[in-house]
């Protein structure tokens, strides 16, 4: 039905009786001015956080410098290697930001809280027009204070813009589910095309949108050159990602996660099915559920579980929660499969949670008017959900902190941590020219300002560009100066014995200093930092 709403939750129940919107939610200005403000909301917590990080994930620093080679030389590669892992969007996003005046540090602090803070205007829009205004700025404002993509969005990560394409892919396919204009349906596949170079999950959701059109080509309103013309626009991102892999590899389907897989030997041993699948429907972490205030989880999976059931029950609103239900259980099912948890993977997941929340929240329980027997039971109705929000929003802050320190200033002691940080800034300021081998991964080529050499494999995926069994061959052919290391012991010793260096190779290291990073929180410890000079008599 064009141009009319399809839900009766909008406006009338099926016995009648009006369901009347708010007179404020009628103006325009009013619904903009309080979206603004949940996004304002949404990017002050994310950039709170950002700001509080002082060190990254490995996988940060691969974007950062991804985006700086391709910045200045369109390579898409570290240390001159072609890179053939993470997908090149996010890269491209922070290259293109930079040609405008944007600094790197501006951008690890800033593009993921922004891009993720940008979801809450089509997750409304998605809302609105599924389920009503009042729904659509109930699921924006539950997505402002939601934890995992609060904490998660304080590193320079690709889920922010992946959640973002998700909900715009989302919005799309709503304004053409309630409209039926054409366009709307074909960005949505744009928006999903550009998903799957951004992160391997946007296959995911292709297969979820792929189920509404198949349904609606079943009702017949949709033909199949319609669903062909998707498909096509769809797919043609990744096609062109598959076109340069060709070229550069020699195989279009070159990925280092099919070689992680493989040889992860503990795959499937660590935690049974059951386990796995009770972390992924909680939402939870390796801890599910025990990250400081319990209450906090149970409140947003009963909104968001609920509402998803609820829409899916209802009779007019039942595609829509069904596609919501599909969104919950398939883009986030990474959590389920992949060989380690992260509730990291259930983040494009979240909005549909939000957005199943908001479908709850819009109905205007209060409007009812249930006849005189059913009055208990719409009142305690109200009251439990008015309860669940308030626990949501008073409560969300330190399951936010809990997390945080947890999984993200965790990270302040990972692979040497602010010692190898501040070292290798003091090796920037202080002009060292030749190159660098490190095992410190990509950390080392962001604070360098420079690519620098890999001491080994790296991740199972990073060639070796130094082997530690033929050092000082390697070392002589690739013209090292520098070596850097960690440990997390005080001694030189140490860090060669962990970086699997022999011991006998100090003799033609002159050491030019030591950084230490003592804990900052009872998840870090001790790291140190080593700076080397390789000599003459060691070549």
């Amino acid at each position: 039905m064009k141009g009319k709403a399809e839900i009766v939750l909008n406006s009338r129940d099926r016995r009648g009786r009006g369901l009347t919107v708010a007179p404020c939610l009628e103006n325009k200005a009013f619904c903009l001015v309080v979206l603004a403000a949940i996004f304002a909301l949404a990017l002050v917590r994310r950039l709170e956080y950002a700001h509080r990080a002082e060190m990254f994930t490995y996988d940060s620093y691969y974007y950062l410098v991804l985006a700086r080679n391709l910045r200045d030389s369109l390579f898409y590669g570290v240390a001159g290697h072609p890179h053939f892992k993470f997908l090149p969007l996010y890269p491209i996003f922070l290259a293109i930001m930079n040609l405008f005046g944007m600094g790197w540090e501006t951008l690890a602090r800033w593009s993921n809280p922004l891009f993720s803070s940008l979801c809450v205007f089509p997750i409304y829009m998605t809302g609105r027009e599924f389920f009503g205004k009042r729904a659509g700025l109930a699921a924006a404002g539950v997505y402002a204070v939601e934890p995992i993509t609060t904490y998660w969005s304080s590193v320079p990560m690709s889920e922010g813009l992946f959640a973002l394409l998700l909900c715009l892919a989302a919005m799309g396919l709503a304004l053409w589910w309630r409209w039926g204009k054409r366009a709307w349906l074909y960005l949505s596949a744009f928006m999903i095309g550009l998903s799957t170079v951004t992160r391997w999950e946007g296959f995911l959701f292709l297969v979820v949108v792929g189920f509404a059109l198949l349904a609606f080509w079943f009702k017949g309103r949709l033909r199949l050159e319609h669903i062909l013309v998707f498909a096509l626009i769809a797919l043609l991102p990744f096609t062109l990602y598959l076109v340069r892999n060709q070229v550069t590899f020699g195989s279009p389907l070159k990925s280092a996660y099919l070689s992680e897989v493989k040889q992860a030997e503990f795959l499937g041993q660590a935690y049974s099915a059951g386990e796995r699948l009770r972390r992924y429907l909680l939402f939870g972490d390796l801890d599910p559920l025990e990250h400081g205030t319990r209450l906090y989880p149970y409140a947003f999976l009963l909104l968001g579980y609920g509402g998803i059931a609820y829409a899916t029950l209802h009779r007019s609103s039942r595609g829509k929660g069904a596609f919501l239900a599909l969104w919950v259980f398939v883009v986030g099912q990474l959590h389920f499969l992949w060989y380690f948890l992260s509730n990291r993977f259930l983040f494009p997941a979240i909005p549909a949670m939000c957005l199943g929340a908001g479908a709850l929240l819009g109905v205007p329980w209060p409007a009812l008017k249930p006849e005189k027997r059913g009055w208990v039971l719409s009142s305690l109705l109200t009251l439990f959900i008015v309860s669940m929000v308030l626990v949501l929003f008073l409560l969300g802050r330190p399951a936010t902190e809990d997390f945080f320190i947890k999984s993200i200033r965790g990270l302040d002691d990972d692979t040497g941590g602010m010692a190898a940080r501040e070292a290798l800034i003091w090796m920037r300021d202080q002009g060292l020219e030749g190159e660098v081998a490190t095992n410190l991964g990509p950390a080392a080529s962001y604070y360098l300002g420079r690519d620098a050499l890999f001491l080994g494999e790296w991740q199972l995926f990073e060639p070796a560009d130094v082997r530690q069994e033929n050092f000082l061959h390697d070392v002589e052919e690739r013209n090292v100066r520098y070596l850097v290391l960690y440990a997390w012991d005080p001694s030189p010793e140490a860090a060669l014995r962990l970086a699997a260096l022999d011991l006998a190779l100090l003799s033609g290291l002159e050491l030019l200093g030591t950084w230490h990073s003592p804990p900052n929180h009872w998840v870090n410890r001790d790291c140190y930092a080593f700076v080397f000079e390789i000599t003459s008599s060691s070549r």
